[in-house]
Order: structure tokens, then sequence, then C-alpha cells
């Protein structure tokens, strides 16, 4: 095959695209660093985009390699978009736990970073000087907050505070309050994703959402026990009254009554999620406009035939409906099953099924960024190049 710098023999898109396919698996990307000039800073470029930091010897070595004193180092912190970050990780003994003060050493050094993930689970109080480094991480848009700290806010005011610009917000933990003297945020979200386990109130969301005029995606999922709650009557028409107008998509984990609050506020709603399986008068005023929604299955407290003839004679009112999904693989008999699979292809409605779940091996969501115990042949002598 012919090759060189510009040339493999195959198109150069091509390469690209095999390259994108593969991208999730570090070993491929780093041999990929290995074939071309051209290839070699693809590879390289997805090898640094996306970085999760979680113990400290990983911390230094990246940070070492991405340090902006040198040309190479300015260029490399450039290609990381997105960080994870995890402070005391459960994986790890202490003596290999990352700090909350070791972020601020590597801030300064990634001008392009737009999605942050960042795990708390100790006690912070941020000096002046950190708080200052944070405020000046303005590439940063997106923000997954974990907070495990139950007995202590202040520091999610702190980030939250020194983060402005940030559109689209993660919250997950314990429990979040609002801080007793704080001055309300003026963020102006996109997206707002509540992942606590107790549920929020109108006022909690209202904090955060602040000046959030075009509210997108509305996420409330909280913890589950073996039956889901109802959420706070008024909780979901106080909050999507005032920021529900462009809202596209909602997810919830609480029943709710009914969804005629969201068919008057929301009339931009086109996916919905529910992680339960709803009532005759929730199913009765689902949005018209929808064109994804997402269920769990019929449980075994519910007769599962009827359950889903109802559901199809809903289904038939929502016009524009193109998918499906089913959140849980709760199972339905094969004459069911073939009955609405049946009813969903002459209706044109794509049924996406939940990923299989194996026992003892938990579902990885994104790749882990740490290095293997040996070096793939051939890669020890780039080490120092791009690999942390």
């Amino acid at each position: 095959m012919e090759t060189s710098e510009s040339i493999l023999g195959i198109p150069l898109d091509v390469a690209l695209r095999v390259i994108d396919t593969v991208s999730s698996d570090r070993a491929t990307l780093k041999a990929c660093c290995l074939v071309n000039r051209v290839i070699s800073a693809y590879a390289q470029s997805l090898l640094f985009r996306r970085v999760e930091l979680e113990a400290y010897r990983i911390f230094r070595q990246y940070l070492g390699v991405v340090d902006s004193s040198t040309e190479r180092g300015r260029e490399l912190g450039q290609l990381t978009r997105e960080l994870s970050f995890i402070c005391e990780s459960r994986r790890y003994t202490e003596p290999a736990h990352l700090a909350i003060r070791d972020i601020f050493k590597l801030l300064p050094h990634l001008p392009k970073l737009g999605h942050f993930e960042l795990h708390l689970r100790s006690r912070y109080d941020f000096t002046r000087d950190q708080l200052d480094i944070m405020s000046h991480a303005t590439s940063i848009t997106s923000l997954d907050l974990h907070n495990f700290t139950r007995f202590s806010q202040s520091n999610v005011h702190d980030i939250l505070a020194s983060m402005p610009q940030i559109t689209k917000l993660r919250l997950e933990g314990s429990a979040f309050r609002i801080v007793s003297g704080r001055e309300p945020l003026n963020l102006a979200l996109s997206e707002l994703h509540w992942h606590i386990d107790l549920d929020p109130t109108a006022r909690e969301l209202k904090w955060l959402l602040g000046e959030s005029s075009n509210l997108r995606a509305l996420s409330i999922i909280t913890a589950q026990l073996d039956e889901p709650e109802a959420l706070p009557e008024r909780l979901l028409p106080l909050v999507l009254e005032q920021y529900g107008h462009d809202m596209h998509t909602l997810r919830l984990s609480d029943r709710v009554d009914s969804l005629d609050f969201v068919q008057s506020s929301c009339p931009m709603l086109s996916e919905l999620s529910l992680t339960f399986w709803p009532t005759s008068s929730v199913l009765e005023t689902l949005p018209r406009r929808l064109t994804h929604l997402a269920l769990a299955r019929p449980d075994k407290t519910i007769a599962n035939e009827s359950a889903l003839r109802e559901l199809m004679s809903k289904l038939a009112d929502l016009p524009r409906l193109q998918t499906l999904t089913w959140l849980t693989g709760d199972e339905v008999s094969s004459n069911e099953r073939t009955e609405f699979m049946q009813f969903c292809a002459a209706k044109g409605i794509l049924i996406a099924e939940p990923p299989p779940q194996h026992l003892g091996s938990p579902v990885q969501l994104r790749p882990a960024y740490r290095r293997p115990a040996s070096d793939p042949p051939g890669l020890r002598s780039m080490r120092s190049e791009f690999w942390w």
C-alpha cells in the first residue's frame, strides 16, 4: 500500500472516519499515532480531547504533558475539551487520591476546556485565589458537579457563582440547599439536570435557573425506592410556567397525575422521558408534538396486555412520534411484544430497547482514561509525547 505524509492508499477522510469509530479504544488510538503525521495529529487530538483524572500519579503525568510553559505543552493543553476530575476516588487508597487543590494547578493550562465534571466528597472551603482561578476558566460552558458533601453546600454556591458563563448544569449527589445570605445565582441555563437524592423545591430550581430565558432541557431524577414517589403538586407548574416556553426535553423520575400543565407551558416540547409507567390521566395528556417518548415498561403489578393496548390507543394521537424508548427491560409476553411491535411498525415508530446489563460488570458509559499496566509494543518511546 502506498503511504506518505498525506497518501495512505485509501481516501484520507475514510481513514479519519475509521479512527472516529474506534476512538473509544485508547490502545488503538495510541497505535494510530504511529502511522504518519496526518493520522498521528488527528489521533492525538482525540486522545487528549476527553480526559478522566482519578489518581494522583496520572494527574502528575498529565500536568507535566500540558505544561503551558513549553510550546508542546501549550499545543497539547489546547486539545483537551472535556475533563473529569474525581477527588478522593473510592477506587484508590488515600495516598493516590486527588485533592481539590490539584484542579487549580491544572485549569490554567486548559484554555479550550468546554465541559468540566467535578466530583467532591469532603468538605472544602475554597480560598479567594482558587475561586479567582476558576472564574478565569471562561471557556467552560458545561458543568457536571457531583457533590456528596451532606453538611456543607457553600462550596457548590462558590463554584456556581464563579462560573456565571455556564449554560449546561448537571447536579448529582446527596443534597442541595440554598445557603442563607447568599445572592441569587445569575445563571442563564439551556439545560438543567437535577440528579439529587431529594426532590427539589420550586425555590431551589428557580434559584438555579435564575435568568434562564432559553431553557431547552430539564430533568429531575431522584433516588428511587421500590415505588416512584409523586412530585410535589405545584412544583413543575410553577417552574415550567416561567421557564418552559422554549423547552424541548423533559425527564422525570417521580410520578405526576397529569401533563396538562406541560401542554400549556411547554408548546415546543418534543422529547419526554418518564421512568415509571404512566397512569391513564398522564397518557391522556401526552403533548401532541412529541417526537420521542421514553417509558419504563409496565411492572408486575400492572396487567401488561391492557396497559399496552391503552398505550397504543394514545400513541395513535401523537402524529409526530418517531421513537419509543423502553427504559427498563421488564419482560412482556411474546404475543404482547409482537402485537405492539406490529402497531409501531405500521405507524413508523422506531422501538429502542435498553442496553443489556451484564451481571457483575457495570456498564461503563465513557472510556476511563488511565494508563494500562504495560505499554503496547512500539509505544514506549512515545510516552513522553502524549501519554500520562
